[in-house]
């Protein structure tokens, strides 16, 4: 999988000891233009990675380590737009980077923020199965578990129905669907929630993950069990 070169973003900033990381946040509401399905995730930082599995792993043993200041692969990394690989780069908020893993395969990371010490990124995987997300299942979720900066709180939340003909209802909330790589997409007032990933092991849960004010929200959703046909979709 080989990624192009693109135009670079308008605007840089690089993550240093003295900004006000809430300044930044807007940026991070840029996704992933490349038609490729990402995993989203934060972790504490300094962390590891493993390019093949797109999670984070055991320090000693990853391939790529990442500070909020600095990302380390021994194999080669490069902003979106270079060419040329190096064993280091500085963490620019709101930037995209291709990294090698042992086989050579390149994978693309995007930095969305890092927010006292936790890091959210994008990752692909270098598996070709998931470079495209299964199809949404249709019906009813409920929400799972709902956090702001990494600390998960309690709220009530009304069940979202999405239905085959490309409409949901969400509380007294209602309006289009549509699914993309990089997952679900509400419009309306939910527009600004960004790409719902689809996780867990049958991908009955829609995770969003989003800035609102100062902070970042992670909303997680899980599919109400019925007893009819679980037919996925197609509002594609």
């Amino acid at each position: 999988m080989r990624f192009e070169r693109e135009a670079p973003l308008a605007r840089r900033l690089h993550c240093t000891p003295g900004m006000k990381l809430p300044t930044l946040l807007t940026l991070s509401a840029v996704f992933l233009s490349t038609p490729v399905f990402a995993e989203t995730f934060g972790f504490m930082v300094p962390a590891a990675l493993s390019l093949e599995q797109a999670k984070e792993t055991v320090f000693d043993r990853g391939e790529v380590r990442v500070t909020d200041k600095r990302i380390d692969d021994v194999h080669g990394v490069r902003r979106f737009g270079d060419t040329q690989f190096h064993p280091s780069v500085p963490v620019l908020i709101g930037e995209r980077y291709v990294l090698r893993d042992a086989g050579g395969r390149e994978h693309l990371l995007k930095v969305r923020n890092v927010i006292d010490g936790q890091m959210f990124i994008d990752l692909t995987s270098a598996d070709p199965a998931a470079q495209k997300p299964p199809a949404i299942q249709l019906g009813r979720y409920q929400l799972a578990s709902w956090s702001v900066n990494g600390e998960e709180l309690r709220t009530g939340f009304p069940t979202l129905e999405l239905h085959g003909d490309g409409t949901f209802q969400l509380g007294s909330t209602r309006g289009t669907w549509r699914q993309d790589d990089r997952g679900l997409l509400l419009d309306g007032y939910y527009a600004a929630w960004g790409a719902g990933a689809l996780t867990g092991e049958n991908k009955d849960r829609i995770v969003f993950q989003f800035v609102r004010g100062s902070a970042w929200v992670k909303t997680v959703l899980a599919r109400i069990p019925d007893t009819g046909d679980a037919s996925v979709a197609s509002a594609r």
